[in-house]
């Protein structure tokens, strides 16, 4: 049995519970802030990372937007210097009125595939001004036109697309489908604004090889027909390259997502020679009296499998086994990449090479000369004795002026060969490749004159 609690002890047992209560409510006060604070603390974190996330948005938005500004300005000052044409687009690249487009642009404007002289040109806002193609280079798809009058805009600048980086951000300006200037030509159309539309993407690849575009930069902005002879721009506003071809793998001029465009470096080396060439056409150069490897072997550099005896390329010393490091300061692994190189240079460029043989290392400047042609750069007058072939004209800058040939002379002898007829100089002239060294003899008031000259340099 319990035995039952006395009065006595039940009053100190009321004394010890009412002394303990007042802590025992505190501790457990206590212990409930700590509960509520620690169940707190998850989701002031989680507030403060929402907070820190809504302030990375912001700040994301924030440069999302000043590049949107960026975008937006260089395409509303850009905008100033593109030119509307028949077949495409251009752009003005001096303030005095010369604009830089496509050769298949100006062609287009020709009805019996002879080379265009003269063209329309319009500004944004549709003033329309005459101009003259000064200059074709039809190799590498580029022309130069001549305007009549100031433009009175300003002129784009040429950026380095050497510097040009897989991934960048471009801005190509144009004209497709002349839907900004299609009141031109077809007079029932609604009137057009004369604005050119602008696209916005990537630089997807470098270096791509395809026909007349050796060297292209391939984008993914929109690029369509009547977005040729465009610029394509960096997002400081400088011209990178020239837009000009659509590869589409049905065939079917329209933008497939791979745009190619012709190198701003590459253009400013013709601007100079298709100024000069007074409505003539330039050419592109190449090395003669060589043949490539494929590819480069375990070696660095592209192989030297021959060299023609005699050739200009065999005077300079160039040997079979020699391996091209270098090729205008570009590194060529395979010949693609080395004709590529070539062909973003005009004719008459001197270029340096750089070469291995063996373990030696050396280099060599080099002279390109049009592929396949030599040239003496004369014209010669009708006969008027028997056995007389004179100079009326010499083309300034062409191998016989860079002799010293002159009007009046007359030719006796080339390559230690008598001439007799213009067809004897013809047939001379066509026996002896590009770059080969050969004496010629001309008269001059009566005095025979020695001379030696180099076939087929163009102007440089």
């Amino acid at each position: 049995m319990r035995r039952p609690i006395s009065s006595a002890a039940m009053a100190r047992w009321c004394a010890a519970v009412a002394c303990a209560l007042p802590l025992v409510v505190s501790n457990v006060k206590q212990s409930v802030r700590a509960e509520e604070k620690i169940a707190k603390a998850p989701a002031e974190k989680v507030r403060a990372g929402k907070k820190g996330a809504e302030g990375a948005r912001i700040s994301e938005f924030e440069h999302l937007r000043a590049l949107e500004e960026q975008i937006t300005a260089v395409i509303t000052r850009c905008a100033q210097s593109f030119v509307f044409l028949q077949g495409g687009s251009g752009f003005v690249i001096s303030e005095d009125g010369y604009v830089l487009t496509n050769e298949h642009v100006v062609a287009s404007f020709s009805t019996d595939g002879e080379l265009v002289n003269s063209v329309n040109v319009y500004l944004r806002g549709g003033r329309k001004i005459k101009g003259d193609v000064v200059g074709h280079n039809p190799d590498g798809d580029l022309a130069l036109i001549r305007l009549h009058e100031p433009p009175g805009v300003p002129a784009l600048e040429f950026g380095n697309s050497d510097a040009v980086e897989i991934g960048q951000t471009v801005i190509a300006l144009g004209d497709p489908f002349l839907v900004g200037s299609q009141e031109i030509f077809f007079q029932f159309d609604p009137i057009p604004d004369f604005e050119p539309s602008a696209s916005v993407g990537i630089v997807s690849a470098l270096h791509r090889y395809s026909k007349a575009y050796t060297d292209a930069i391939q984008v993914d902005a929109a690029v369509n027909p009547g977005n040729s002879g465009g610029p394509l721009l960096t997002l400081e506003g400088k011209v990178i390259g020239i837009n000009g071809k659509i590869e589409n793998p049905y065939g079917v001029g329209i933008n497939h997502g791979i745009g190619y465009a012709i190198p701003s470096n590459q253009a400013r080396r013709f601007v100079k020679p298709l100024r000069e060439a007074k409505g003539d056409i330039v050419r592109h150069g190449t090395i003669h009296g060589v043949e490539m490897a494929l590819r480069r072997g375990e070696l660095p550099g592209l192989p030297v499998v021959s060299v023609v005896p005699g050739s200009y390329t065999d005077r300079l010393g160039i040997r079979a086994g020699d391996r091209f490091l270098e090729v205008a300061g570009y590194r060529v692994p395979t010949s693609n990449r080395y004709l590529g190189v070539l062909g973003a240079f005009p004719a008459g460029s001197v270029i340096p090479l750089r070469i291995a043989r063996g373990s030696d290392l050396f280099e060599k400047a080099i002279t390109l000369f049009v592929y396949g042609k030599s040239e003496l750069g004369v014209k010669i007058a009708p006969a008027a004795k028997a056995n007389t072939v004179k100079v009326a004209m010499v083309d300034d800058g062409k191998a016989a002026a860079l002799a010293g040939i002159r009007t009046g002379d007359v030719i006796r002898r080339f390559a230690d060969q008598p001439v007799h007829t213009t067809e004897d100089l013809k047939k001379l002239i066509g026996s002896r490749a590009p770059g080969e060294e050969v004496n010629v003899t001309v008269s001059r008031d009566g005095n025979p004159i020695e001379l030696t000259l180099l076939l087929g340099r163009l102007a440089q």
